[in-house]
C-alpha cells in the first residue's frame, strides 16, 4: 500500500507543479498582453502630438516661404540690363525691379555663332511674378510649348548657331490691361 500512496503522492505532485508552470506561463503572457497594450495606447497618445508638431513645422515652412520677397539687384550692370533687356553678367535669377514697368510688347532675338554645338541660357521674370508667359523658337520653329516664367530661372539648351528668339506670347501684369482694357 505504501508504493500506492507514493504513487499517488507523484502524481499530485506532477499536477500542482504542471499548474504552477501553467499559471506562470499565463501570468507571463497576461504581462506581456499588457505591456502590448500599454505600448498601443502610449503610441495612440503620442502621435496626436507627433502630427501636430509636424502640421506646425509644415504651417511654419509654408508661411516663411510665401512672406520672404525677392531681394532686388542695384548693381551698375542693372541699368544696362533693363536698357538691353538681356545680360551676360547678372548673377543668374536676379530681380532687377519689384514691379513691372510700362513697356511697348517687343521679342528679343540673339544672333550668335560659337564652335561648340549647344549652349545653356536662363529666362526668368526679373520684375513682379505676375503671369507673363514666353515661348522660345530657334530658326523660326518653336522648341517647346509656350511657359509662365517665374523669378526661379529655367534653363534651356539651345544651338550655339541661329536665330534665337525669346517671344513673348502674354503679358499677365497690370500694364496689359491698361493698355488694352476689357
Amino acid at each position: 500500500m505504501d508504493r500506492n500512496m507514493q504513487k499517488k503522492e507523484k502524481n499530485k505532485q506532477a499536477k500542482r507543479e504542471a499548474f504552477d508552470s501553467t499559471t506562470v506561463t499565463n501570468e507571463t503572457m497576461n504581462s506581456e498582453k499588457c505591456n502590448q497594450v500599454s505600448n498601443k495606447s502610449r503610441r495612440k497618445r503620442i502621435n496626436p502630438l507627433v502630427k501636430f508638431v509636424m502640421a506646425c513645422i509644415t504651417l511654419a515652412i509654408v508661411t516663411l516661404m510665401m512672406t520672404t520677397e525677392p531681394t532686388i539687384e542695384t548693381t551698375p550692370e542693372v541699368e544696362r540690363a533693363l536698357t538691353y533687356q538681356y545680360s551676360t553678367t547678372l548673377n543668374i535669377g536676379a530681380i532687377l525691379l519689384s514691379e513691372d514697368e510700362p513697356m511697348d510688347p517687343q521679342d528679343r532675338t540673339i544672333v550668335h555663332e560659337n564652335n561648340s554645338e549647344e549652349a545653356r541660357i536662363w529666362i526668368w521674370d526679373f520684375a513682379a511674378e505676375d503671369g507673363d508667359f514666353v515661348q522660345i523658337l530657334v530658326n523660326g520653329e518653336p522648341i517647346g510649348d509656350a511657359f509662365m516664367i517665374r523669378h526661379r530661372p529655367v534653363e534651356l539648351m539651345v544651338p550655339t548657331v541661329g536665330e534665337l528668339q525669346v517671344k513673348g506670347v502674354r503679358d499677365g501684369g497690370r500694364w496689359n490691361y491698361l493698355r488694352n482694357p476689357l
